[in-house]
């Protein structure tokens, strides 16, 4: 059975009705998750405008503990892994499907938030594979974008695989219409298009083809590393959708996890710990100051510090030509 057929195999018609009803069983069960996702409703919010994108800033203090969780090797090491089942709270139920566990997640960001998870404790990395089941999943939840943080890109758990789903609509980035955009390459199943706005840098591709989008996919991680190497894999955040037959997937490439602010003491700090939901628009904020004293300015630096610099998105723009992936 080859990469086209083992995907094939996973799609399930029913996936959504069941993850939806895992939803509602969760709400209603399981009383601590019911409240926070109430709270999300009363969650503070504000909108940033620049001329080619938008943010909305979330007050959301529900996240204080992902936002500043210890990723590095020895913190790793020494705390529990939160994803494996053993260390799970006992009402957290789950959905199987091929080797991940479906959850909700307890720390919402989204009005339906869940969590994907491998059954086995293996790290943080994206290979061609996770980039075709990804797909798949975003294709058997259509309601839903599916995403990847990596490892030193947002992951508050770079120790256990995982991908992450919120309802579509929510993120601004997939609303807007891209004025700016620069088709890189195109064929009749596969586009890739580079877009640069006031805040981070992006890589879109949007294909019908599952295979192409894997290798594109893929490709462009790898080329990612070539411009800002970084171990244990390339830094970047991926954010895909499956609408009108087709895949629209989102990729930020990154040069580094936190901001400088992050790391100041007192007033000069910032918790501002970014993934692909924030590069996708939606900025969590868990401390209320913050939320009230953060303008455009100071936004944008907080993303320039984060993103790919224009002589590196466009170097990765010349090889992403060069390797003719279209």
């Amino acid at each position: 059975m080859d990469s086209q057929d083992i995907h094939r195999s996973l799609y399930s018609p029913t996936l959504l009705t069941d993850v939806n009803r895992l939803f509602e069983e969760q709400i209603r069960d399981w009383e601590t998750v019911a409240r926070r996702f109430r709270e999300l409703e009363q969650v503070k919010s504000r909108t940033v405008a620049y001329p080619h994108c938008t943010l909305l800033l979330t007050h959301n203090p529900c996240r204080i503990d992902s936002s500043t969780a210890k990723v590095d090797s020895l913190s790793i090491q020494e705390r529990p892994c939160f994803l494996c089942p053993s260390n799970r709270s006992a009402e957290q139920q789950s959905i199987s499907w091929n080797n991940y566990n479906i959850l909700i997640n307890p720390f919402p960001i989204f009005r339906r938030h869940f969590t994907i998870v491998d059954k086995h404790h293996q790290a943080q990395r994206l290979s061609p594979e996770r980039i075709g089941e990804m797909l798949v999943l975003a294709r058997n939840l259509p309601e839903y974008t599916i995403f990847y943080n990596g490892p030193g890109c947002g992951a508050s758990a770079p120790d256990h695989f995982h991908f992450q789903a919120g309802n579509r609509g929510y993120m601004p980035i997939e609303k807007e219409t891209k004025s700016n955009m620069e088709v890189i390459c195109e064929s009749s199943q596969l586009k890739i298009s580079c877009q640069s706005d006031e805040l981070r840098k992006t890589v879109i591709a949007e294909s019908d083809s599952l295979p192409l989008l894997v290798q594109a996919i893929a490709s462009i991680c790898q080329l990612v590393g070539e411009v800002v190497p970084r171990q244990p894999e390339p830094m970047f955040n991926l954010l895909t959708l499956f609408a009108e037959n087709r895949w629209k997937t989102y990729l930020f490439p990154r040069r580094t996890h936190r901001p400088s602010q992050f790391f100041e003491t007192g007033e000069k700090r910032i918790v501002f710990s970014p993934g692909a939901v924030d590069f996708g628009g939606v900025v969590i904020l868990p401390v209320e100051k913050d939320f009230n004293r953060l303008d455009g300015e100071t936004l944008r630096d907080l993303f320039a510090q984060l993103t790919f610099q224009e002589d590196e998105f466009s170097t990765l723009k010349k090889l992403i030509k060069n390797f003719r992936l279209c």
